[in-house]
């Protein structure tokens, strides 16, 4: 009955009878607790802060959120693709998710970039001028034929 009050799942607390939750995963248990039972009191903190602590001229400019990423990590899945679906639109930079993650920077993983070829924000719809190259399989060109002076290339004759 206390759990169902505060929207807390009987297993969260240990009471596992009746319950087919485990067979879910405990990556979703936790997800479901994130979303059902901590998010709605989130937000009642986060009005409260705004109603008691901030002056009017303040609720324009701040507002508080609270920072669950640290409980997503649980879903490492979903967390993935949220951040390659950041970094391919142009919303995070390669470093940030890295820093994110507890990894260190890498050189060069700080401009944003988006999916198409991964170029920098600065540079979509800047034509890029590719070098003339010769593939590598490309058919020989024949040689020269002798003119008639005997050498080979000579137009002066």
């Amino acid at each position: 009955t206390i759990c169902r009050w505060f929207g807390v799942a009987p297993v969260m607390i240990g009471r596992m009878e009746k319950s087919t939750a485990w067979g879910s995963g405990l990556e979703q248990m936790n997800l479901w607790f994130l979303t059902y039972t901590l998010q709605p009191w989130l937000v009642r903190i986060e009005q409260a802060i705004i109603r008691c602590l901030l002056l009017p001229a303040e609720k324009a400019s701040y507002f508080p959120k609270h920072n669950v990423d640290a409980l997503l990590r649980a879903d490492s899945q979903a967390r993935a693709q949220l951040e390659a679906t950041q970094v391919q639109n142009g919303i995070k930079t390669r470093n940030e998710v890295r820093e994110k993650e507890g990894l260190p920077p890498i050189p060069g993983a700080d401009k944003l970039t988006v999916q198409a070829q991964m170029i920098n924000l600065d540079d979509v719809g800047v034509v890029a001028v590719q070098p003339s190259v010769t593939p590598v399989n490309a058919p020989a060109t024949p040689p020269a034929k002798p003119q008639q002076g005997g050498a080979i290339g000579d137009d002066d004759d």
